[in-house]
């Protein structure tokens, strides 16, 4: 089971620094009471420690994730395959593919 611990730890580790630079620099604006701004520094720890904390407290299983204005995370399997950890991402673009039937 997770804990706010471990969700704090994660944000704790996070740079976000380096996002609010790239949504500067992009104008990327966020939907912040009412008005479409660029968040702040704390606008962005705020929204990422909401979306660790209640992917934390849901109890959330391998697999499972959350995400908004950008930020996603995850609830991963650990290396060792014992436990499970979080993730936590900024992200600009991705892409998958899946194979059925393998």
């Amino acid at each position: 089971m997770f804990t706010t611990e471990i969700a704090d730890k994660v944000v704790d580790g996070f740079n976000f620094e380096k996002i609010l630079n790239h949504m500067i620099s992009t104008e990327w604006k966020w939907q912040i009471k009412g008005e479409l701004k660029i968040p702040t520094l704390n606008d962005l720890k705020a929204t990422a420690t909401y979306l660790t904390t209640s992917l934390a407290l849901s109890n959330a299983e391998i697999g499972s994730m959350m995400g908004s204005g950008g930020f996603m995370v995850y609830v991963i399997k650990t290396n060792d395959g014992l436990g499970k950890g979080m993730i936590l991402t900024f992200q600009l673009a991705s892409s998958s593919e899946f194979i059925k039937n393998f």
